[in-house]
């Protein structure tokens, strides 16, 4: 399944995701923001996650432009 459909490894255990796609290295993971109104009731939870998630997007575009 990976083999043929890479981008599929985000709906699996693993955060990140890494893979090849035509020469280019894919950097994939879930939206977190769609799971992150589910915390909103909880606003130290939530102020936490979306600061996790911002540092996360910005490791993420930093390594993309590797």
């Amino acid at each position: 399944m990976l083999t043929s459909n890479p981008e599929f490894s985000i709906f699996m255990p693993c955060k990140i995701a890494l893979y090849e796609d035509e020469g280019k290295t894919i950097i994939s993971t879930m939206n977190m923001e769609i799971m992150l109104n589910a915390v909103k009731s909880n606003p130290d939870l939530y102020t936490e996650a979306i600061s996790l998630f911002g540092k996360l997007k910005l490791l993420m575009t930093s390594l993309s432009e590797v």
